[in-house]
C-alpha cells in the first residue's frame, strides 16, 4: 500500500480509516473484532489495521499473537468500511473484481486516499515469479523444510520438461514426520496407474 509509506511514522495520529468497497464485502467479511485466525481473514478491520502497521499482509500476519497485537488491535477501532455504489458500477463496467478506496485521516486535518481497482494477484495485476516465490516459501516454510521449498520452486520452474509429476511431489514431505503428505501420496498413485498411458 502506498498510502502507508505516507501514514506509517504517524499511525497513531490517525482519527479514521474509511475502506470503500463493493457493498457485498458487509456479507463476505463479518468478523470485526477477530478472535481466531480464521476470523481474522474475514475481517476488513483486520486486514487493514495489519497491513497499514506491517506494511505487508501474509500468513504470518494471521497467527495468533499477530492477532491480538495492541498496536494493530487500535487501529481497528478507527475502521468504517463504505459500501459504494459507484464503484459497484465501475466493477461491472469495467470487468474488475475487487476495487478498493482507502482514506486515512489525521488528527490535523490532513488526509490521504488510495484507490486499488484490482488485488495483487488477480488477472489483471498478476504477482511476479518473485512475488510468487516468497509467498510460497512463508506459507510452506512450517511444513516443509527450507531445503525441499528450494527445490519445489525448481522443479516447478522445469514442471514441463518433468519425466514424472513424482519428481516434484516426492519433496512435498513434512519435516517433522518425512512422510508424504496425503496431495503427494495420491499424486504418486495417480502417476503410477496413468504414467505409461498415452
Amino acid at each position: 500500500m502506498k498510502i502507508r509509506d505516507r501514514v506509517y511514522p504517524r499511525l497513531d495520529d490517525i482519527v479514521e480509516i474509511e475502506v470503500h468497497g463493493l457493498p457485498v464485502l458487509a456479507s463476505v467479511l463479518v468478523h470485526h473484532n477477530p478472535k481466531t485466525p480464521l476470523e481474522a481473514k474475514f475481517s476488513m478491520e483486520f486486514c487493514v489495521s495489519a497491513a497499514l502497521f506491517s506494511g505487508e499482509l501474509g500468513i504470518l500476519h494471521f497467527e495468533k499473537e499477530a492477532i491480538f497485537n495492541p498496536s494493530v488491535r487500535a487501529l481497528m477501532k478507527k475502521v468504517k468500511t463504505v459500501p459504494d455504489e459507484e464503484m459497484e458500477k465501475v466493477s461491472r463496467e469495467q470487468e474488475v473484481l475487487s476495487p478498493i478506496r482507502l482514506s486515512v485521516k489525521l488528527k490535523d486535518g490532513e488526509a490521504f486516499s488510495e484507490t486499488v481497482w484490482e488485488a495483487k494477484g488477480s488477472p489483471s495485476h498478476p504477482m511476479s515469479r518473485d512475488e510468487i516465490a516468497k509467498k510460497f516459501r512463508e506459507c510452506a516454510q512450517k511444513t516443509i523444510s527450507a531445503s525441499n521449498v528450494e527445490t519445489i520452486l525448481k522443479k516447478v520452474d522445469e514442471l514441463e520438461t518433468l519425466t514424472l509429476i513424482s519428481e516434484l511431489t516426492s519433496f512435498l514431505v513434512s519435516p517433522k514426520n518425512e512422510r508424504r503428505n496425503d496431495l503427494s501420496q495420491m499424486l504418486g498413485w495417480m502417476n503410477r496407474i496413468f504414467g505409461g498411458r498415452r
